[in-house]
C-alpha cells in the first residue's frame, strides 16, 4: 500500500525531473549572433520604440 510519504516523494521527484527531461537540443549557436553587440541592439530598440 502507498504511504502518503512515498506518494509525496514520488510526486516531488517527478516534478523536479520534468524540466530536465523536457529540454530540446537545437544545435550550436549561430556565429552571426556576435556580429552586433547586444548593447547596440538595446539602444536601437529604445530609439525605435521612442519614435
Amino acid at each position: 500500500m502507498w504511504s502518503p510519504r512515498r506518494a509525496f516523494l514520488l510526486a516531488a521527484g517527478s516534478a523536479a525531473a520534468a524540466p530536465v527531461l523536457g529540454q530540446v537540443d537545437v544545435g550550436r549557436s549561430s556565429s552571426l549572433r556576435t556580429l552586433v553587440p547586444a548593447e547596440a541592439l538595446e539602444q536601437a530598440s529604445q530609439r525605435n520604440t521612442a519614435s
